[in-house]
C-alpha cells in the first residue's frame, strides 16, 4: 500500500526518508478491537490487553528493530506514524499517546492513489 509514496517522497525536497511498514491483515475488522482505545460499542468489543500488545509492538519492538537492524536514529522530529483506513485510528492513537516518539501523524481513509 505504501509503494506509491516512494515517488512522492523522491520528488519532494526532503532529507533522505525511510518508510518502515508493518504487514497488515487483509480483513481490518479483525484488528478493530485493538486499534482504537476507548469504550466498546455494539459493533466492536475493545480489548485493552490486545491494544496494549499492539501498542508495545509499534512503540518498542518495531522501533528497536529499525534502530538495531537498519542502524537508524529515531528522533521524534524525524519520526512519523502513518495509517490508512482503520490503521489511521491506530496511527492517531500512537501519535497522541507518544508525542515524544512520533513528531507527526499522518492518517488517510480509503486506498492510496
Amino acid at each position: 500500500m505504501i509503494t506509491s509514496w516512494g515517488e512522492v517522497l523522491e520528488a519532494a525536497d526532503l532529507p533522505p526518508t525511510m518508510i518502515i511498514g508493518a504487514r497488515r491483515v487483509e480483513d481490518e475488522t479483525v484488528r478493530l478491537h485493538e486499534y482504537s482505545p476507548g469504550r466498546s460499542t455494539a459493533e466492536v468489543a475493545f480489548d485493552p490487553q490486545r491494544f496494549a500488545a499492539h501498542e508495545k509492538f509499534f512503540v518498542e519492538d518495531v522501533r528497536r528493530w529499525a534502530a538495531t537492524r537498519l542502524a537508524v536514529r529515531l528522533p521524534a522530529g524525524r519520526t512519523a506514524v502513518f495509517g490508512v483506513s482503520a490503521g489511521a485510528e491506530l496511527a492517531l492513537a500512537m501519535g497522541l499517546r507518544h508525542p515524544d516518539i512520533y513528531g507527526a501523524v499522518f492518517c488517510a481513509s480509503g486506498g492510496l492513489h
